[in-house]
């Protein structure tokens, strides 16, 4: 089973949603009231039918799938520009897709 046309549309949907987050921030709302919004709002669409398809991922597929919370975490905090994924996760108190 192929999963790419699967991931293909997470990715466009959360790319989608994290133009709101850039809006958000734009307009001044607090780390913790974005990081609230990425986790109610971009994860979910991260997370769907993450239990069937994770397991049969590619490691490209994945990676792509942790870009978009890692570019999420950059926007939400921009000190983790630079910084690597692992560290800007534990800052955020974030598990990485992978782990979750």
């Amino acid at each position: 089973m192929n999963w790419q046309t699967h991931i293909d549309a997470i990715i466009t949907k959360a790319s989608s949603r994290l133009y709101f987050l850039k809006i958000l921030k734009k307009s001044g709302l607090e780390p913790h009231q974005l990081q609230h919004f990425y986790l109610s709002v971009i994860r979910p669409i991260h997370e769907y039918c993450s239990a069937i398809s994770h397991h049969g991922l590619t490691k490209a597929q994945a990676q792509s799938l942790e870009a978009i919370q890692r570019w999420a975490l950059r926007i939400i905090d921009s000190s983790t520009i630079g910084m690597p994924y692992e560290v800007a996760l534990s800052l955020a108190q974030f598990a990485s897709l992978h782990d979750r």
